[in-house]
């Protein structure tokens, strides 16, 4: 891994400055002791102040850069938080057993995107299961700036440094290394159990997951049936000369394995250099736009929570006055239909007793108008 988050001009600005400005002092002192005329240093003087007040400058300037990347270096910081929660917290910087360093490898590659599609998903749970823990996994943690990073899915990004091509080799050298002798030891001693009619109690036959850090002797007592009891010392025997006829491709093994974890362990203290120097240009300022940031996210998602609620509370109210209304107009059509209804019987019912009164006084009556204001005079009393 190879870190690029800080310039030499960054990193070494104040040790040169200060070596620069030693010497200078020490030429004047050396100069002015050689001068016979102590009083003729006016020159002198002039020109060491004039490089004294062009060395606060340059020292306030590059100060000044570097505090005005702040914001720039919010996405390294968090990466470089991301790495450390990485290597500190699981095992990746005290590995031991062949099968550890091989799962930390197998979770590294996942988290960074390097694992080319040849790992299932389940070793991939696997593996991360195995070696971060679950606390870590569990844990908030602050988000990318720009949409173009978020929109990786990787946890671990090229952001501040960029993976060597290295790495990749030195993992791939020891996976398939281990893998290689880890299942030839597997088919060798399979074919043995199987060659001798050995019964197991358990599915899948041997299975060799720690090379050299498995007791033979306690796997054979608990998965070789009664019924092979008797071929259990033969099994283990032949078991224990395959691994010594195997110590040239363990030794091999054991390189690999040691050159993985002096890789890592470089990695591991890079990260924690980058992280102090971090921490000590900026000191918690980084921490606080970070926290401020998520605190802010935090509260915009409670209001749009709540403005949901709201929205949801107001379509079902708006729904529930809808049907009210709704209901209010099928019972005014009703009342309607049934006055017009009671009106025309109404109607009808004084049209026969006009028309008999007509008949019998020979004069016609408007039935209707003279309805409509009797209902008038009523209302108005």
């Amino acid at each position: 891994m190879k870190f690029k988050i800080f310039g030499l001009s960054e990193k070494y600005y104040k040790i040169v400055t200060a070596i620069v400005t030693i010497v200078v002092t020490m030429g004047c002192f050396v100069y002015y002791a050689g001068l016979d005329d102590k009083g003729n240093t006016f020159v002198v003087a002039t020109l060491y102040a004039a490089f004294l007040f062009i060395d606060g400058l340059y020292l306030s300037y590059m100060s000044n850069c570097i505090s005005n990347k702040l914001y720039e270096r919010k996405n390294e910081y968090i990466m470089l938080r991301r790495l450390n929660d990485i290597f500190s917290t699981s095992c990746m910087t005290s590995l031991d057993s062949y099968s550890d360093i091989s799962l930390a490898v197998i979770s590294f590659q996942t988290f960074s995107g390097r694992t080319k599609g040849y790992i299932s998903g389940d070793e991939k749970k696997k593996a991360i299961s195995h070696v971060v823990p679950i606390e870590v996994m569990m844990e908030s943690h602050p988000q990318l700036n720009h949409r173009n990073l978020e929109q990786e899915k990787h946890y671990i990004r090229e952001v501040g440094f960029t993976f060597e091509p290295k790495l990749q080799k030195v993992e791939d050298s020891y996976k398939g290394e281990y893998y290689r002798l880890k299942n030839s030891i597997q088919d060798k001693i399979n074919e043995y159990i199987a060659e001798n009619k050995i019964e197991l109690n358990t599915r899948g036959g041997f299975f060799e997951i720690n090379l050299l850090d498995t007791n033979y002797e306690d796997w054979c007592d608990e998965y070789i049936c009664e019924k092979s009891s008797e071929k259990k010392e033969a099994l283990i025997e032949y078991i224990y000369g395959l691994i010594n006829d195997k110590q040239n491709d363990l030794e091999n093994l054991e390189r690999k394995k040691k050159q993985l974890v002096k890789y890592y362990q470089k990695c591991n203290k890079r990260i924690q250099s980058n992280l102090k120097r971090m921490n000590r240009t900026y000191g918690n300022r980084l921490d606080f736009v970070i926290n401020t940031k998520e605190d802010i996210l935090e509260e915009l998602a409670l209001l749009f929570d709540r403005i949901e609620r709201i929205e949801r509370n107001i379509e079902s109210m708006t729904s529930d006055s809808m049907d009210r209304i709704s209901e209010c107009n099928e019972n005014v059509c009703g009342l309607y239909s049934e006055l017009s209804e009671l009106y025309e019987n109404i109607v009808s019912e004084i049209q026969i007793d006009i028309e008999m009164l007509e008949e019998d006084l020979g004069i016609e009556f408007d039935v209707k108008g003279k309805f409509k204001e009797l209902m008038e005079r009523h209302k108005k009393k």
